[in-house]
């Protein structure tokens, strides 16, 4: 079984267990919205100007970007972003 932290977009990092604490137990997920205050191990995007913008900044080579796998493809299939469909493929031993 693996375990993580998923933090809120509106999470504050000074509240609570902290987010370097996080990651001594765990990875972190959060949206990209979170990335800035958490640095999480993982950011989930939705929109696609979003994702572009985000990939255009580069935070695709500073943590693991997630997003649709035909965003994914509409991105010109950058080779350091992973994509939620090939992480569920890969972890049931399909991909």
């Amino acid at each position: 079984m693996e375990i993580c932290w998923v933090v809120q977009k509106d999470y504050d990092p000074e509240s609570g267990i902290g987010a370097e604490k996080m990651k001594e137990l765990c990875t972190v997920w959060g949206s990209y919205a979170s990335w800035r205050k958490c640095l999480t191990d993982n950011c989930v995007v939705e929109d696609f100007s979003e994702a572009r913008r985000l990939i255009d900044r580069e935070l695709n080579l500073k943590t693991n970007l997630w997003t649709h796998e035909e965003n994914y493809d509409d991105l010109g299939r950058p080779s350091t972003k992973p994509t939620q469909d090939n992480h569920r493929q890969d972890t049931t031993g399909q991909g």
